[in-house]
């Protein structure tokens, strides 16, 4: 058997590994955010909640329930949360606003199109230019007719999403 050409096609084979990492690895200062921002009625303040834990927790969900109330996180850090509370009840047809932030940090210039959802069902589209590093908050506007539990969702055409529930009656 010939072991050199076994060993040359291992390091040729290690070098193309080597290229194709590196051509093709994610860089990992390029992403977009996308978080909530809570406005509550004229007057009021907006709550923030902090909770600080002891271990590391790692969750898929950006939104939970605790006491009956529904949270989102808004940043994980060093075994803190930073959560906002926003509104768990509203009347049927009643208009209520919330706001939302886009930053981009993808490297590049970018044309986001975003989504506003009810209930897994588009109901605004809207297209936003955002230079690279700028963060623009977004208001909107919102009323919804079906009682029940409901889910208001925000997508990107970038993959990102960002959903609460709130309960009309």
């Amino acid at each position: 058997m010939n072991y050199k050409l076994i060993i040359a096609a291992c390091i040729l084979g290690l070098i193309f590994t080597q290229i194709f990492i590196y051509e093709f690895k994610r860089k990992p200062n390029e992403y977009t955010e996308l978080n909530f921002v809570f406005l509550k009625k004229e007057g009021e303040k907006n709550d923030v909640y902090k909770i600080y834990l002891d271990e590391t927790v790692e969750t898929g969900e950006k939104v939970f329930s605790y006491k009956g109330d529904f949270y989102t996180i808004l940043d994980y850090s060093n075994g803190m949360f930073f959560l906002a509370k926003y509104p768990k009840e509203i009347k049927e047809n009643e208009k209520f606003n919330f706001s939302f932030e886009i930053t981009n940090n993808l490297g590049k210039d970018w044309n986001y199109t975003y989504y506003i959802l009810l209930n897994e069902k588009i109901v605004k589209e809207n297209d936003i230019l955002l230079k690279n590093k700028e963060k623009k908050l977004i208001k909107e506007e919102l009323q919804i007719s079906s009682t029940g539990k409901n889910k208001v969702s925000i997508k990107l055409d970038t993959k990102e999403e960002i959903y609460f529930y709130v309960e009309v009656y």
